[in-house]
């Protein structure tokens, strides 16, 4: 039987990633000092039409990663839920550059995730990680101006549901599908000095201003380097997400 290949990294200092939904935020990113940004460069899990695209991609889906895997090097993205070794060893063989874990692990499945990795290939994995951002809740092919006859009003508006629980944002792509996010943020960035082992920290911008984008970047990059020691978290607007769950 022939033995597997090990696939391992060199160990990276952490740094910042982000993904952004606007043009505004993507010049943000970039006035902040942000190299790698994920704007016109994502293939959603969902897509069937896959265009010629230029550089590094951000990937959802393995549709995605079949036809772009000659031609573009890829990191993949959360929506292919990754929460073990053997599926990020399997998304370095087909050429990942990294592995974005999945939002639903809490820290200790993450100590799981790596020290498995480590012990079945001898090194670390690429692994990158969502650390702010709304996560998105609903996928779906339904547009709601289209229905209300206002297609393509959304490139100018924003819109959003309420509910008894609080306001859901909806992003619309160009496609005319449209993916409905938490009422609260993700913000996991007051536990990133202790975030060990994961090379590449993700900003996710959805509905920032510019202002926020900066102030968020600020925040995250004082965490990383140590320079900021008070608490970010809001207790009113963020989430932990699965982070401090216990497992059930």
């Amino acid at each position: 039987m022939k033995a597997k290949e090990k696939i391992s990294f060199a160990p990276e200092k952490p740094y910042l990633t982000a993904s952004v939904t606007t043009k505004e935020q993507y010049d943000a990113c970039v006035s902040c000092g942000i190299k790698e940004i994920y704007f016109k460069n994502v293939v959603r899990r969902n897509q069937i039409d896959y265009k010629e695209k230029e550089g590094q991609l951000l990937i959802g889906g393995y549709g995605g990663i079949y036809h772009y895997r000659e031609t573009n090097p890829f990191v993949t993205d959360y929506s292919l839920n990754v929460v073990n070794a053997t599926s990020c060893y399997e998304l370095y063989k087909l050429g990942a550059k990294r592995v974005t874990l999945s939002y639903e692990l809490n820290k200790s499945q993450i100590e799981d995730l790596m020290n498995a990795y480590v012990e079945e290939n001898d090194g670390y994995p690429a692994l990158e990680m969502i650390v702010y951002g709304r996560v998105p809740l609903m996928f779906t092919k339904y547009c709601p101006m289209k229905k209300m006859n206002q297609c393509r009003i959304c490139k100018t508006k924003s819109y959003e549901l309420k509910d008894e629980q609080g306001t859901l944002p909806i992003i619309s792509h160009d496609d005319c599908t449209t993916t409905l996010l938490n009422a609260r943020t993700l913000n996991l960035l007051d536990e990133l000095p202790n975030l060990k082992g994961i090379e590449a920290l993700r900003l996710n911008f959805t509905v920032e201003s510019k202002e926020q984008v900066v102030k968020v970047i600020n925040m995250a990059s004082g965490k990383l380097n140590g320079s900021m020691n008070n608490a970010v978290f809001n207790q009113e607007t963020d989430t932990r997400g699965h982070f401090n769950k216990e497992i059930v």
